[in-house]
């Protein structure tokens, strides 16, 4: 059920090219320094800290949310693999 080959009967396909992690990353970080900022102002505002971390954690339970599936988003650009050439071995045995 959980196989790698990436047939038609796998529902669930758990790999990510090497594109779609950078993708990843790079949604991450945003939602990060977008869910620090919000927080900073709200724990400034309210003056208690635990509002700050508050809604940190809430940035940090979305981007697991946006991240940790590999959504087709990030599996769009597959890895074309070169042919396998014979190798002709051109030196003598001693």
């Amino acid at each position: 059920f959980f196989s790698s080959s990436g047939s038609t009967m796998n529902p669930l396909h758990w790999q990510m090219d090497y594109v779609g992690q950078g993708r990843a990353e790079w949604v991450y970080e945003v939602i990060l320094v977008v869910a620090s900022f919000i927080g900073f102002c709200v724990g400034f505002y309210t003056q208690a800290l635990m509002h700050t971390m508050i809604v940190l954690g809430a940035g940090v339970l979305l981007a697991a949310v946006v991240i940790l599936p590999p959504w087709p988003y990030f599996c769009n650009d597959k890895i074309t693999w070169l042919q396998r050439t014979e190798r002709k071995d051109t030196a003598a045995s001693s």
